[in-house]
């Protein structure tokens, strides 16, 4: 039973608290059981992790457009400058 809680979640430790009081502890634990069968998981999965490489592209990527939106920018303001 031990290892059972230890993998529990909170939310479902509360439950089967609530259901312990209630029914016992064997149909607490069956009614815990029943509903992961139900619901799965639901957690998301990570199938990427993001790499020191992949950060680092990102950075360049935001600075190249940071940039040329400032010069975009500037060359919009000097132009309104210029209109008068």
């Amino acid at each position: 039973m031990d290892k059972y809680l230890h993998a529990m979640g909170v939310l479902k430790l509360r439950a089967y608290e609530i259901f312990k009081r209630h029914f016992g502890e064997k149909d607490a634990e069956t009614i815990i059981e029943y509903c992961e069968s139900k619901t799965g998981d639901n957690r998301p999965k990570i199938n990427a992790l993001i790499t020191k490489s992949d950060l680092a592209n990102t950075k360049s990527e935001i600075i190249k457009w940071m940039f040329a939106l400032f010069l975009l920018d500037f060359l919009l303001l000097l132009g309104l400058y210029f209109k008068k």
